[in-house]
């Protein structure tokens, strides 16, 4: 594996790691802010929906795995 491709898997790497640190943050205000809406009752539908798209956003960004099939691991690679 060259230094490029190497350079490449691990900016692919960070990468991932970053947009599920975002998805995650971003769920954790969608769930803050469907906490305030609902202590109104005027507010309680769309703190439901807030709450359960925070809630989802947390799940996806913790729980289902980056896309590994971008770049090949070096020991899983074959070579001709």
């Amino acid at each position: 594996m060259t230094d490029k491709e190497m350079l490449t898997r691990d900016v692919k790497v960070v990468a991932s790691f970053i947009g599920h640190s975002g998805v995650v943050i971003l769920g954790l205000l969608l769930l803050v802010a469907a906490l305030a809406m609902g202590v109104t009752l005027v507010l309680l539908p769309g703190a439901l929906i807030a709450g359960t798209a925070g809630l989802l956003l947390i799940t996806w960004g913790m729980y289902i795995p980056p896309r590994t099939d971008v770049v090949p691991h070096p020991q899983n690679r074959r070579i001709p």
